[in-house]
Formats: structure tokens, sequence, C-alpha cells
């Protein structure tokens, strides 16, 4: 899912952004981005910690980040920015800290998200022990579930949800710290209005 914005600048307040350094400029213009995102995640976190576990590890609603990136396409400058999962510290698809309780936070977001088959495997696995449905060839859950031996777990899909209410929220607040930023020329201690996002987390509840 994506999200692109063109922000409608005032002419008086391009110009100002206009007479700072271009690395300032870039350094507003992907703030105000990370602004915008950070909404999304800010609605995203109280629905995944409705669903914190008694396991000690890092959770769902704690592995949500926000990433921002700004990279040159010829003469263009692309700011690019994701608000998502972390998936931990890998090498390889090996975990690097030997925590995969906390390194695997994230990829775990996408059981509960999409949703999975619990299956119970009778044979070589002894009675009881579920496996996720991407951990097992796909005609061999169907056949599990067609004989009785599992069951669909439907997913949260929190996330279209989020995005879908939050789209009006973050284009608020990119426009509110582009001229924010642009009017203190990229000074730092600001913040969003306090009722911000009132409405919206009352729309997930």
């Amino acid at each position: 899912m994506g999200v692109r914005y063109r922000p409608e600048i005032e002419p008086t307040l391009m110009k100002r952004l206009e007479q700072l350094s271009p690395k300032l400029q870039r350094t507003i213009r992907r703030r105000s981005m990370r602004q915008a995102l950070t909404v999304f995640k800010k609605l995203a976190t109280p629905l995944y910690r409705r669903h914190r576990s008694d396991i000690p590890r890092k959770h769902l609603d704690q592995s949500l980040a926000v990433k921002t990136r700004t990279y040159k396409r010829g003469k263009t400058t692309v700011f690019w920015g994701a608000m998502g999962f972390r998936t931990g510290a890998q090498k390889n698809k090996v975990s690097v800290t030997k925590r995969y309780e906390n390194d695997w936070a994230g990829w775990r977001a996408h059981f509960l998200e999409r949703g999975f088959t619990a299956t119970r495997a009778l044979q070589n696995r002894g009675v009881g022990q579920f496996r996720a449905a991407q951990l097992m060839e796909r005609e061999r859950v169907k056949s599990l579930v067609k004989a009785g031996g599992g069951r669909w777990i439907k997913g949260r899909e929190y996330l279209p949800k989020v995005l879908a209410v939050g789209r009006g929220a973050a284009r608020e607040a990119f426009d509110y710290a582009l001229s924010t930023l642009i009017r203190s020329e990229g000074r730092k201690g600001w913040r969003m209005p306090r009722p911000f996002l009132a409405n919206e987390k009352r729309r997930l509840s």
C-alpha cells in the first residue's frame, strides 16, 4: 500500500524554502514526510498492543518503525518513506543477537495481519503440535484441513484500516510540519497540536 502527497506550498513559504541550502531543503522535506508516516504508526500501535502475550519478548507494537530515504533519480531527488515492522538484526536470514523472540518480532506480524491456517499434524509430529501454513506444503495443509485437522484463522488486516482512516491526517501532518520547518528554517523543538488524531483513534477503537 502506498500514499503520494504533492504539497501545495504558499508562494511566500516556497520562496523562503528555495532560499535555504539544498541540504537543508532535503532535511525539511524528509522530516515532514516522517511526520506523515508517524501518523500511521501512532494509529497502528494501539491496535497491535491489544495482542500482546505474556511471553517475555519484543511485541508487535514495539516492532513498528518509520524509515525515510533520499536518493537521486537523474536530476530529480526522490523522497521515500515507509511505516512497518522491523524484522530484527539478521545476516543471511539468521539471527545476529541470538534472541529470536526479538529479532523476528516483525516476521511474526504477517500471521496476525493476513491470517494463517493452524494445522494439527498427526504424523511424525505428535498430537497437538501446531504449525503455520506458511511452513508446510500447501496441498498437505489443504488435505489436513479438509480432514478436520486444522482451521483457518482470519487476519486482522489492521494496516489497510490504518491507511484508510489516517490518509487525511497524514496529509495535514505533512503540510503542518513542512510549513513549520520552513518558517523555523529546520529548527527542532516543535510539536504537533495535542488534539491531533483524536477523531482517527476513535474510529479505529
